[in-house]
């Protein structure tokens, strides 16, 4: 009984003596919220929307006015939204450590992203670009601007840290 009370107590010793949570890399790691830890940043802009027609390759580029706080890494993301099944935290990077923090992807566009936003928070979305789809094919015809107030976006975001893209599409939005 006293080995199990001394193992209890040590436990308890190292847990209540670990440092604060943080981010390990850009791909996240040990964060607040799973392996994400947001920072607040509420401006930038999309710098490049491109899609190019026939292979449903999207390229990504925008920029947060942020950087990073010189005692924390903090990370943003992309969030990518479905009609009606809300959105999910993708590719979580650190900021850059003087603003403003840059961001380029491109990869594939799967057909049922119906949006994509620069995330910084659960409920923080930057900038957002809509993608418009063909209503009898569904491939993507376009990719444009849409405020970050809109149905489509405005919901909480989810994140699992361990899926950061689906198997079956390696390299997709």
């Amino acid at each position: 009984m006293r080995r199990v009370v001394a193992f209890l107590a040590a436990a308890v010793a190292v847990v209540a003596t670990a440092g604060p949570a943080r981010a390990g890399g850009p791909a996240g790691g040990g964060g607040l919220f799973g392996g994400w830890t947001p920072m607040t940043c509420t401006t930038g802009g999309i710098d490049r929307a491109e899609l190019r027609a026939g292979d449903q390759f999207l390229t990504l580029d925008w920029h947060l006015d942020c950087a990073a706080p010189a005692d924390s890494r903090p990370t943003y993301g992309y969030g990518r939204y479905v009609e009606k099944l809300g959105g999910e935290v993708r590719s979580l990077q650190e900021y850059a450590p003087t603003a403003p923090t840059l961001y380029a992807g491109a990869a594939y566009l799967p057909t049922d992203v119906a949006a994509i936003c620069a995330v910084t928070d659960y409920k923080v979305r930057v900038v957002c670009v809509k993608v418009e789809r063909d209503p009898v094919s569904n491939a993507a015809v376009a990719v444009r601007p849409l405020p970050t107030d809109d149905p489509l976006v405005d919901v909480r975001l989810s994140y699992n840290p361990g899926v950061e893209s689906s198997p079956a599409c390696g390299g997709c939005w």
